[in-house]
């Protein structure tokens, strides 16, 4: 090989590495997920029905001198859905569709491998982790989510909470949001909690709220309803049968039948409940002001301590100095409820923990009322079950917290039975059949009649009947539309359920199909996009070490090229 095939060989080299940084999983460009700044976000929210569909719109940059691909994760309330995901690509905007799981892996996977556009979400439980690729160095990547939130009522209004800090957990920007309401009932009131708004395009049952803010913020309203609120909504399904929403809502105290003249919170004052403080503090207080019988607080641990209730404050501290010790136990609790006289028809007493408390039976004969995250509430769901009163801290709404504090402490409309005819309807999912005064419930059932619902309720001692129409809702309709959804995510619920019991492929395969076509992601099924068209081999930077060889190759090359033609002459 003469010198001169050397330096042209060595060039070679040195343009063949940079090729190899641009496109080959080699170079990181894929397996080295970087969390890149977010540098806007805007929220916008049309609130109907029972649900709010919110539309978030963020855009990423990429600051550094590589090809990168933005991770990250979204701690959402355990109700809320993802139901639309997509980004721009070269002024296109490409929407993700519905794959089974491993599928949508593994296309997100060969795309990114190919050089092309990608972008994958996928549900585990309450978190949902999405990857978009690749943000191209020194620029911007926008991405559109469409997320739907519930709507939870407590104290006579109704609320939504936008986690506007944790929508990307690392970022502290300020995002403007337009939310758009339109409520069934005339509107008495409205605001937001966090966050100084403007109104405009107001009527009597619609308005428009425009506002900024960097930390989450509740909107909130509040109708004028019926002393008892019951409504039966129905939409038709394609093989001939029909989803029924019931609305149910206690909002008169002349309904109210007795309840205990005593209420009991025993309190886990284990290590794992210390930075539960603040929502413990927040119960307590709740149950004291609103509670018209007396109240009893226990703080349990390896001892027992006793809180007087004219000095909520002092559980706090014992619970923050640990005075009753590191651990507590079912068991403990068990024993300190059969002291105090818990079985008595006169005395309600209910736990409020975790569920890492030692020895939790899935069989409860006491109450409980779990603070939990995300992560333990998928560790734990076979203890916890579907249908106990949980709280997400941080994530799910103050006003679900509160929701289910006024459960505790107010005259409580329970559900004992939906007929119709002969037929008893049992409700999709796991839904609470209760709600306390101000509060409302909302569930589903399938039905194949028009007949009236009978509806078997209970408030304290008091059992009474009402039958109420089924009105029939345009499927295509907002309203139409969230019922359909919220009846298949409950039956998405129940078949989720029994496969992770069962591990039934058949099952499995059911879900997917299920999932698939009403476009609601479950833990089988994921959201992916991909351009068809390869980029990187355009626009790609080379990775810097790679840059830097290709640098001294060249060099070394041009020199070899230098030397050999002197030595030529």
């Amino acid at each position: 090989m003469t010198r001169h095939s050397i330096a042209c060989v060595v060039l070679y080299l040195a343009f063949a590495a940079s090729i190899e940084a641009q496109d080959d999983r080699r170079a990181g460009l894929f397996t080295r997920a970087t969390q890149l700044p977010l540098v806007s976000q805007s929220v916008v929210v049309d609130i109907r029905g029972g649900e709010a569909v919110v539309e978030l719109t963020q855009v990423f940059a990429n600051p550094g001198e590589e090809i990168a691909q933005a991770d990250y994760r979204l701690h959402l309330p355990t109700e809320a859905v993802v139901t639309a995901f997509g980004f721009w690509t070269e002024g296109r905007f490409l929407a993700a569709t519905l794959k089974e799981r491993d599928q949508a892996r593994n296309d997100h996977a060969r795309a990114a491998t190919e050089g092309r556009p990608t972008a994958h979400l996928q549900r585990d439980g309450a978190i949902h982790s999405f990857s978009v690729f690749p943000v191209l160095a020194g620029a911007l990547q926008e991405v559109r989510t469409t997320i739907v939130l519930p709507v939870l009522t407590e104290g006579g209004r109704s609320h939504v909470r936008l986690p506007l800090d944790s929508f990307v957990g690392h970022a502290r920007l300020r995002a403007g949001v337009i939310a758009r309401l339109e409520t069934p009932e005339p509107l008495r009131e409205v605001g937001v909690e966090g966050a100084r708004f403007d109104q405009r395009k107001k009527t009597g049952r619609s308005t428009e709220l425009v506002f900024a803010a960097d930390q989450p913020v509740e909107i909130w309203w509040a109708s004028d309803l019926a002393p008892l609120l019951a409504r039966a909504q129905a939409v038709h399904l394609n093989d001939g049968s029909s989803a029924i929403e019931l609305r149910l809502a206690l909002n008169d105290v002349g309904a109210a039948g007795h309840g205990p003249s005593e209420i009991v919170l025993l309190v886990d004052a284990s290590r794992s409940m210390r930075r539960r403080a603040s929502e413990v503090d927040e119960i307590v207080r709740r149950v004291l002001g609103r509670a018209p019988a007396r109240v009893r607080i226990l703080a349990v641990g390896e001892e027992m301590v006793r809180i007087p209730s004219t000095e909520p404050d002092r559980l706090r501290a014992v619970l923050s100095s640990q005075a009753a010790g590191f651990t507590s136990s079912w068991a403990a609790m068990r024993s300190v409820a059969e002291r105090i006289g818990c079985r008595s028809p006169d005395t309600r007493c209910v736990v409020i923990t975790d569920p890492q408390i030692d020895g939790l039976p899935a069989d409860r004969e006491l109450e409980a009322f779990f603070l939990a995250d995300a992560d333990e509430l998928s560790h734990f769901a076979e203890v916890v079950g579907r249908s106990s009163p949980v709280h997400q801290p941080g994530v799910d709404p103050v006003a679900g917290l509160h929701a289910l504090s006024d459960e505790l402490a107010l005259p409580v409309l329970e559900l004992e039975a939906v007929r119709q005819g002969r037929d008893e309807l049992i409700p999709v999912g796991a839904p609470r059949r209760r709600a306390a005064l101000g509060g409302l419930m909302r569930l589903y059932v399938e039905s194949r009649s028009s007949e009236k619902i009978r509806l078997e309720l209970r408030v304290g001692d008091r059992s009474f009947d009402r039958r109420i129409p089924v009105e029939e809702l345009d499927p295509s309709s907002a309203l139409g539309r969230s019922i359909r959804r919220g009846f298949y995510r409950g039956r998405l619920d129940d078949l989720m359920a029994e496969y992770r019991r069962t591990r039934d492929p058949e099952l499995k395969r059911e879900i997917v199909a299920t999932s698939l076509a009403e476009e609601i992601p479950t833990a089988l099924t994921s959201l992916h996009v991909a351009s068809p068209d390869r980029v990187l081999s355009r626009t790609a930077t080379p990775a810097p070490l790679l840059r830097r060889l290709g640098l001294i190759a060249l060099l070394v090359g041009a020199a070899a090229l230098i030397m050999g033609r002197r030595w030529s002459t």
